[in-house]
């Protein structure tokens, strides 16, 4: 792939994944509660910072334990799924200017590159 600003934001994603503990993981409920803190495959509770809570070591709303839990279980198939996108969406030079491979056909028009699939990626990921 080339090195794009999506390279890199994903790179970064992969990177803050691998530093995390190993999951899949779940939510489980505290004492009396609704989910409230995220369990490793290891049965190990993460602990909950203490700005997100009442300084229980329990998120105080358990639709964040659920979004926490599916972001850390499913971002590495989202990754994936971009990575694939880039490698058919490269730049490849034609005469004096790149084109995309993918969207760029010999008989067709001139598809400069970035193409819009690789345009429309950067705009999600927005300017950090």
């Amino acid at each position: 792939m080339t090195d794009t600003r999506i390279e890199t934001w994903l790179a970064e994603r992969r990177s803050i994944h691998a530093a995390a503990t190993e999951g899949p993981w779940e939510a489980y409920e505290g004492p009396g509660r609704e989910p409230a803190n995220i369990l490793t495959p290891q049965h190990t509770p993460i602990p909950m910072i203490n700005g997100c809570c009442d300084g229980d070591g329990y998120l105080d709303n358990p639709a964040d334990v659920v979004s926490i839990v599916d972001a850390h279980n499913h971002l590495p198939a989202l990754v994936q799924g971009w990575e694939a996108v880039l490698r058919l969406h490269q730049p490849v030079l034609r005469g004096n200017r790149y084109v995309c491979e993918h969207c760029h056909y010999e008989d067709g028009p001139v598809v400069t590159f970035p193409c819009l699939t690789v345009r429309a990626l950067e705009a999600v990921i927005g300017d950090d």
